[in-house]
């Protein structure tokens, strides 16, 4: 089993907290796994400072000012600064939570492509908040469709696991 690296961008959102521990619950295998967050809510003149512990201490977080932000990418980019090494990265939002061993299903599906350089895309499950269940096992895949006259590659999204 590889090592996986999750990025996440957090702006003043209150799940950040809920999803790492659901990402750590859902998980087969928590200690193979290591996390990445840029925390964007620290107030001038106040510490606003995200401390979450995970197994073995492989939560990363940079605190910074809500004030400084930039937008999702720079914060992404911050996220990112974490990795360190890792086997898979996932980039993820603030507000998702996860399927049961949702890290071993992440590991084997590039394996069922016809690359060595897979790039899975997905779009996040829905879930009710106050339970934190979701709403639905079922992942939404994008898969390659055509490429626009911009030059920009076009997907479709379908649910399950089979291909169009």
């Amino acid at each position: 089993m590889g090592t996986i690296f999750v990025q996440i961008p957090a702006y003043k959102d209150e799940e950040i907290i809920p999803i790492v521990k659901n990402l750590y619950a859902k998980a087969k295998h928590p200690d193979h796994i290591n996390v990445g967050i840029c925390w964007q809510n620290r107030l001038d003149g106040d510490s606003g400072e995200l401390n979450i512990e995970g197994p073995g201490e492989n939560v990363r977080i940079l605190n910074m000012r809500a004030s400084a932000s930039e937008g999702v990418g720079w914060a992404k980019r911050h996220a990112q600064s974490l990795y360190q090494n890792e086997d898979y990265v996932l980039a993820v939002d603030s507000h998702s939570r996860f399927a049961e061993d949702w890290d071993t299903t992440l590991i084997e599906s590039p394996g069922q492509c016809p690359s060595s350089k897979a790039i899975l895309s997905s779009s996040p499950h829905p879930y009710r908040l106050h339970g934190q269940t979701l709403v639905e096992e079922t992942a939404t895949f994008r898969y390659p469709s055509h490429y626009a006259a911009n030059g920009f590659l076009k997907l479709v999204a379908l649910s399950g696991r089979s291909s169009p």
